[in-house]
């Protein structure tokens, strides 16, 4: 006897937020930072001693205006309400776009699921 699925969140009630350090570069894009030797005691002990210290991602316009709406406080709807200006000259594609790039942020531990 098999397991049964569950049943897919409805992604648009969902409350994400920030889970990883950033910071808003000059060209007003953001850029996410990781750190390089890990967040145990020996990465922290060796990030003071070697040089980079964090990895950079670098979000492009869109990317860096769905990260700065994210606050842990609003859902993915009005995220997508609040960013759909980004999205103007893409509009079909919009919301599977940003379902998409939430899905790879929250697989890759940069944001969690308040909810």
């Amino acid at each position: 006897m098999g397991r049964k699925a569950k049943p897919a969140p409805d992604l648009g009630r969902r409350v994400p937020a920030q889970a990883q350090r950033w910071r808003l570069t000059e060209a007003g894009t953001v850029d996410l930072l990781i750190p390089r030797y890990g967040r145990s005691w020996i990465g922290r002990w060796l990030g003071r001693r070697l040089r980079p210290a964090d990895i950079q991602v670098r979000l492009d316009a869109r990317g860096s205006a769905v990260w700065q709406a994210i606050d842990g406080r609003r859902t993915v709807a009005e995220i997508a309400a609040a960013v759909a200006p980004a999205f103007e000259g893409d509009r079909e594609h919009f919301n599977p776009r940003l379902a998409q790039f939430l899905e790879i942020l929250a697989r890759d531990r940069f944001i969690r699921w308040v909810d």
